[in-house]
């Protein structure tokens, strides 16, 4: 059990610095602008929970950016997600995928 709760702080802090690393790099609008960021997060329904209830609206309070999230339980459409982004940036197209995180394996 605690190694388990010691996994999901670990996958909850990585993914709080990856989400904000990667708004960093393509730029927060000021404060009040309309914005989104769509995000499509793999793992079990307490990961789901923990950004449902805290992280998303902690930070759309905190920048006014406003998120989605699309979910994804374990093995349940990754690859797809993973083909869609791959096939985009071959063909020079936009997705609306921009974050996909996953559990660590």
């Amino acid at each position: 059990m605690r190694k388990r709760l010691r996994i999901v702080r670990w996958t909850t802090v990585l993914t709080a610095v990856v989400f904000v690393f990667a708004l960093g790099w393509y730029g927060i609008p000021a404060r009040g602008q309309m914005a989104g960021v769509t995000l499509y997060i793999s793992g079990d329904t307490n990961i789901q929970e923990m950004f449902d209830k805290d992280l998303l609206p902690l930070f759309e309070r905190e920048t006014s950016v406003k998120t989605k999230m699309v979910f994804l339980e374990h093995g349940q459409g990754g690859e797809a997600i993973v083909a869609k982004i791959i096939a985009a940036k071959r063909t020079g197209q936009k997705t609306d995928v921009d974050l996909y995180e996953t559990q660590p394996t």
